[in-house]
């Protein structure tokens, strides 16, 4: 119906902003340094802080990391709610120059991955849309050179499109395990790193580029393998039926397992240290998803959105609405 195909429109149009000082989180973000921020971007026609807790659920925010208050952002342009996210995420809106420069450092020690608890910076995401599910347009990295920084890599990520996130798996020493995983908001983004950064070289290291796949996704694919090199081994005379295809399920990996890995790696020192960990990577557990229906997620947002008398009092009037008196006083 149109309303339908309005409120999908309007859920890409709007940003969560997580990482605020907002509902009694005691760390934080200032919300208005973060809003003036957004509204800098482009025009906005609605601002709903702090987000009602429902929406911020049913849209799986703390799923995807983010953290502490959450407000919403709506954009006149679709456009101008893409350029909010990757401006806005991962920025340090209000905070003071050398305190900034600590969040950074402290960011660089994790090496791109999740942000610590110590870490005081934004989190943004779309509500709907594509854009809300960057687990869904995610790539894995292999044949990474272990000298290579991390913003070498987002660089060379980069170039393909906004990186949304980066995860660089390490070894219980600290050290990089040899791949990386580039997590992008438009699926075109994911597709144009597989085809033309593929094969570039990061810090004098050709890497390989391919979609990340899930534990049951990479499960399947190994399944099917086998029963066709089981065909082939029956159809050929004199085969000794070994296998040194070199792959492994995720459960062989992390149970210590180092003889094969979740990709065929270019390179022996990368298979190893792919065997060691791409498995058993948190980020990599959850399945992207892959719904019939990719809109259905957005759909149960914005009936919770417009469900919720908070964020339905006084619409599009560019005013912040509060959750309580309390929050209001705040």
């Amino acid at each position: 119906s149109e309303d339908e195909k309005a409120s999908l429109e309007k859920a890409a149009r709007t940003v969560a902003i997580g990482g605020l000082k907002l509902a009694g989180e005691p760390d934080g973000i200032d919300p208005t340094a973060a809003i003036d921020a957004a509204r800098a971007i482009g025009d906005v026609e609605d601002v709903v802080s702090p987000a009602p807790v429902p929406v911020v659920a049913s849209a799986k925010l703390r799923n995807d990391g983010c953290r502490r208050g959450v407000a919403l952002v709506t954009y006149a342009r679709a456009s101008d709610a893409r350029r909010a996210v990757a401006e806005l995420h991962r920025a340090m809106p209000g905070v003071g120059k050398r305190k900034a420069q600590k969040m950074k450092g402290a960011l660089k020690a994790g090496a791109g991955g999740a942000v610590d608890e110590g870490v005081e910076m934004l989190w943004a995401r779309a509500l709907g849309g594509e854009g809300a599910r960057p687990k869904s347009w995610r790539v894995i990295v292999r044949n990474v050179s272990f000298k290579a920084a991390e913003a070498e890599i987002r660089a060379a990520m980069s170039a393909a499109g906004f990186v949304w996130e980066l995860t660089i798996p390490k070894d219980f020493h600290g050290k990089p395990k040899g791949f990386a995983f580039a997590a992008y908001t438009r699926k075109a983004d994911a597709e144009r790193a597989v085809k033309e950064v593929n094969a570039t070289a990061i810090a004098g290291r050709q890497i390989a580029v391919d979609w990340a796949m899930s534990k049951h996704e990479y499960n399947e694919a190994q399944l099917k393998q086998k029963e066709e090199e089981g065909a082939e081994e029956e159809s050929e005379e004199g085969s000794d039926g070994e296998d040194d295809d070199g792959s492994g399920s995720e459960s062989e990996s992390e149970s210590g397992d180092d003889s094969g890995s979740e990709y065929e790696s270019e390179s022996e020192s990368s298979s190893e240290s792919e065997s060691e960990s791409s498995e058993s990577d948190d980020e990599d557990e959850e399945a992207p998803e892959e719904d019939a229906d990719p809109d259905a997620m957005t759909r149960r947002v914005m009936n919770t959105f417009l469900d919720s008398a908070d964020a339905n009092d006084g619409e599009s009037d560019g005013k912040v609405k509060y959750a309580s008196r309390k929050e209001a006083r705040n």
